[in-house]
């Protein structure tokens, strides 16, 4: 960012390269957009390395220096989307555009718009030269949209090491959150024995063993039933396959199932439990079932009267004069990887409106995307300055 440029027109301006770079996945092909966030980075003032994934993946980091006198701030970004979808859009999916107060795009509000955000907000701190107490961190990961295989690798990489605070701008519409449910993803594949649809006595039915599984998976007795704020746990099934043609009796039907936990679940226990489900369900002479975990991610919460959570919340309401919204997320994002492990405070705040993720004709609004930034400007200075 030079010195003479608006703070406004710099993160659209950015954010709108950020969309117009495509970061679809699968397969990811973050690398491109990695590169050159990493040369804004390092004009802006911040030290940054690049996290190579593979020839065409990677994610990056820049990095204030502080004075060591408080922990690191870190805020995280993912720069991947997901696909334009079958759905025909009222424009292109990559244009950039800017119509009616909005930035057009997919990945606008989940999440280009919050990631360019925090980049913006870190080089506006680096510019001014007010020395932080502690260092902050603006990691923008590859690959959260599948495996959040970015995440991890940081961590592999001990980028967060001595971080006591983290920071996500997924789309919360500049509410706070400060809790996420888990998400199970399962794969059911059960097996049965074919015949001849005219004798399908002699056989046995795949789908019809697989029908009566997924009605009890729908009925799971889950341990933890109702959260004061993440609500109940929830169970989809996502997509069903089987069979090979209408006179035959199919011999293998496979289902996956969407299960958002709240804290505390046992996946491992749920994927055993349903795993028995479907040995009771499967007979004598057949192949035994398969059940196994796509996506495994834990619920992730933060005391709402965290001093972190009551910081962001306090500069919302600095800076858009209304009162900060503190609620929870329905999505998980790369905090379920991260915080786990790290045991430290999150909150997520970030411009995009939550229910325009993954929809056609995405956008995020451009006064919210220019509040975010001085808002992050805003817990940094009450964090680290």
């Amino acid at each position: 960012m030079r010195n003479n440029v608006n703070i406004d027109e710099y993160v659209i301006s950015l954010a709108q390269e950020m969309i117009r770079t495509v970061t679809v996945n699968p397969p990811g092909d973050e690398r491109i957009l990695a590169e050159h966030l990493e040369r804004v980075m390092r004009e802006g003032g911040l030290t940054t390395k690049l996290y190579p994934l593979s020839p065409q993946r990677a994610s990056v980091v820049g990095r204030v220096q502080g004075t060591g006198a408080r922990p690191a701030l870190a805020m995280v970004g993912h720069i991947d989307t997901v696909a334009p979808g079958e759905v025909p859009w009222s424009f292109d999916p990559f244009c950039g555009d800017l119509a009616d107060g909005k930035l057009l795009g997919r990945g606008a509000a989940d999440m280009k718009g919050g990631t360019a955000a925090i980049v913006a907000a870190a080089i506006a701190v680096a510019r001014t030269k007010v020395p932080l107490q502690g260092d902050l961190i603006v990691a923008c990961t590859a690959g959260e949209e599948v495996d959040c295989v970015g995440a991890v690798d940081l961590l592999n990489q001990n980028v967060f090491k001595g971080v006591a605070n983290m920071l996500i701008p997924e789309p919360s519409n500049l509410a706070v959150y400060h809790a996420e449910k888990g998400a199970l993803w399962l794969k059911v594949v059960v097996h049965g024995k074919t015949a001849h649809g005219s004798m399908a006595h002699e056989g046995h039915n795949a789908i019809d063993q697989l029908t009566r599984l997924l009605e009890q998976i729908r009925k799971y007795p889950f341990e933890q039933t109702e959260h004061k704020q993440l609500g109940v746990p929830t169970v989809s099934i996502g997509t069903v396959s089987g069979g090979t043609k209408v006179n035959v009796v199919a011999d293998r039907c496979e289902a996956t199932v969407d299960m958002r936990t709240l804290p505390q679940e046992d996946h491992e226990r749920i994927v055993e439990q349903v795993h028995e489900m479907a040995v009771k369900l499967t007979p004598a002479g057949v192949p035994p079932p398969e059940v196994s975990a796509l996506v495994d991610r834990p619920a992730v919460e933060t005391a709402g009267d965290d001093l972190l959570v009551q910081t962001v919340a306090e500069s919302v309401r600095e800076i858009t004069l209304e009162e900060g919204v503190v609620g929870t997320a329905p999505y998980f994002s790369d905090a379920a990887v991260l915080i786990p492990v790290l045991q430290i405070p999150m909150a997520i705040c970030g411009p995009g409106r939550p229910e325009l993720a993954h929809q056609p004709d995405e956008y995020v609004q451009l006064d919210l995307m220019t509040k975010a930034v001085r808002i992050y400007m805003s817990v940094i200075e009450k964090l680290l300055a």
